[in-house]
């Protein structure tokens, strides 16, 4: 409940924001969806927070897109950059009590910091987020790439204390084969303020396809699946950023993005390298940016990267932009985009892209806040039914009478149902008793029939179920003493009325009968029977009791132990770890005696 309360609290602090200047506004956005990725609100059932997902193949100019969205250097080397993915938020402006205020001129600030969302084990969600600063706030843009390494460090070995890594040095960074995970869904973050624009973005690892290593060889699977995971939630924004060096067709993300936003509404296409598309071939390029090839919503937007020759040679930031300004003006290849008064002026470039990602978030998030809101309310309204439902806590100071009187009271339930009396329930007993009279039944189709007469024709008898004898062919033989001896009566059968043969019980003849007892007389008198012989038939057909004792048994015991767990949930069921103390043990006792009666 406390996780849906704090969501209703951040949802009602932007209840007032009409009358907001338009940066007080974007900067309460930020930090709302920095409130709600704290709190967890993506894993909330019916929640749709609203994101900027930056997603693209390998060597698509992702890296270099949003190094220049965020205005400092990070991790680009292998090994550190595609083992999780981050999140940034840039807040123009120190962070202030006063929501609507906003310190323009504010010294620029990073604050780095791990969002364990997900449980390293099972990959599921967690039941809390939880979201820790990572050393220091920094003050100088040059330290945030190292920063972010050793963030990454600590993230990927979560069994160790993150303050082990904050200012571990590069060869412990560069040992990735002592790491204790290669890849992990929980997030960095970077929380920068003083920056030039207000947004949220996830930067996702690259999308590959092949590695070089084979025991890389996972990661293929592993990024493709967070891929979808980030892109497939409906509040999100896909970035979609394709290399103009390879035809469209053929990248990943252009596939992943179709397949989680078939109508294109909610797709942003960022055409890379654009300097790099070869001459004569600029067509097509032209096409996507006007919509007339794969049309998107939210249109598609053209920037220049840095090349490596400007990037080695430490070109800044800002002559970064300016040097993209200056192609788009003076490519007569794209001279027909510029020609187009929208095109020139809102989707070409870095900054127009970063102000359309800014204003889209913006504008998300108002609009979602009201629907989020009345969601919140309603688990919440839910999870209030939940608790009045429950009983009363028990005391602190009187917790161990308790638990006495509640063990006392389970013991006398066991009690009743193993042992009915009076007018307490007896299913337990008569479920046993049925399965008993399934196990006579059982044992009873295993008596042997005794043939009268040597024809194949003759009648014959089994015994065991009646308190009489019919013989419907001919006279019972002297060896008939030893069959009715074996039970009180018989059942008289004709050959046709047989069952399927292979069902049958075994047939004995009086010959057989009689070879029985003949082996079987000692000392007695001529015309008496030895008991001897009685004990051979049974043996004989004693053999096949076993598998319906097993069986019996076996659900005798299952009755028993379904009964007893049921009565322990009942009575355990506020105290869990109570409850999963007790179960075992009751198992073990029936367990215990299963064993002792199948000795």
């Amino acid at each position: 409940m406390g996780q849906h309360a704090g969501l209703k609290r951040s949802f009602a602090a932007m209840s007032s924001i009409e009358g907001s200047t338009y940066e007080a506004t974007s900067k309460r956005v930020i930090n709302l969806l920095a409130q709600l990725a704290r709190l967890g609100a993506k894993n909330v059932q019916d929640i749709q927070v609203p994101s900027i997902v930056v997603c693209g193949d390998q060597s698509a100019g992702k890296s270099s897109l949003i190094q220049r969205i965020v205005g400092v250097d990070l991790p680009r080397s292998e090994g550190t950059c595609t083992r999780c993915p981050m999140e940034v938020r840039l807040i123009s402006g120190a962070p202030s009590r006063s929501s609507s205020s906003v310190d323009a001129d504010a010294p620029w600030s990073c604050k780095v910091m791990i969002r364990r969302e997900y449980s390293d084990e099972t990959s599921q969600p967690l039941e809390r987020t939880r979201e820790d600063v990572f050393g220091p706030v920094l003050e100088d843009k040059t330290e945030v790439e190292m920063a972010v390494k050793r963030a990454q460090k600590a993230i990927l070995n979560p069994s160790q204390p993150t303050s082990y890594f904050v200012n571990c040095d590069a060869s412990v960074i560069r040992d990735s084969g002592a790491n204790e995970l290669k890849f992990t869904k929980n997030l960095i973050v970077l929380e920068i303020t003083g920056a030039s624009v207000n947004l949220t973005l996830i930067d996702l690892p690259g999308i590959i396809r092949t590695t070089e290593r084979e025991e890389d060889s996972r990661f293929v699977d592993l990024i493709l699946d967070l891929t979808k995971l980030y892109i497939g939630q409906k509040g999100a924004v896909i970035v979609a950023a394709i290399t103009c060096k390879q035809d469209i067709d053929t990248q990943g993300v252009h596939d992943l993005a179709r397949q989680a936003d078939p109508q294109g509404e909610r797709t942003i296409g960022v055409l890379t390298k654009a300097d790099a598309i070869e001459e004569g071939c600029h067509g097509p390029w032209l096409d996507i940016m006007q919509g007339r090839r794969f049309p998107l919503k939210l249109g598609y937007y053209m920037v220049r990267n840095p090349n490596k020759v400007e990037v080695d040679k430490g070109v800044t930031f800002q002559e970064a932009v300016q040097t993209e300004q200056d192609f788009f003006e003076g490519s007569s290849a794209l001279a027909e985009l510029r020609a187009d008064r929208r095109l020139r002026t809102e989707h070409l470039g870095i900054t127009s892209l970063t102000n359309a990602l800014s204003t889209k978030l913006r504008k998300m998030t108002i609009d979602q806040v009201p629907f989020m809101l009345r969601t919140v309310d309603a688990r919440l309204r839910e999870v209030g039914r939940a608790l009045a439902e429950l009983p009363d806590a028990v005391p602190a100071g009187s917790r161990s009478e308790h638990l006495r009187r509640l063990i006392h009271s389970l013991e006398q339930a066991i009690r009743d149902v193993v042992a009915p009396r009076g007018r307490t329930s007896k299913s337990l007993v008569h479920d046993v008793d049925a399965e008993c009279d399934k196990f006579v039944r059982t044992v009873m189709r295993t008596r042997p029939r005794f043939q009268l007469g040597g024809e194949e024709g003759d009648s014959f008898v089994s015994y065991g179920e009646e308190d009489r004898l019919d013989v419907l062919a001919g006279q019972q033989p002297d060896a008939g003493a030893v069959v009715a001896s074996c039970a009180g009566g018989a059942q008289a059968h004709t050959q046709e009325g047989d069952d399927d043969p292979s069902s049958r019980p075994e047939r004995l003849s009086i010959a057989d009968v009689e070879r029985i007892v003949s082996e079987e007389r000692a000392g007695e008198l001529p015309s008496f029977t030895p008991y001897e012989a009685l004990l051979s038939v049974i043996y004989r057909f004693q053999g096949k009791w076993a598998l319906p004792v097993e069986v019996c048994l076996e659900r005798v015991a299952d009755k028993v132990q379904d009964r007893l767990m049921a009565l322990v949930g009942q009575h355990t069921a506020r105290f869990d770890r109570l409850l999963r103390r007790i179960s075992p043990l009751v198992a073990g006792v029936v367990d215990a005696r299963k064993a002792e009666s199948g000795k």
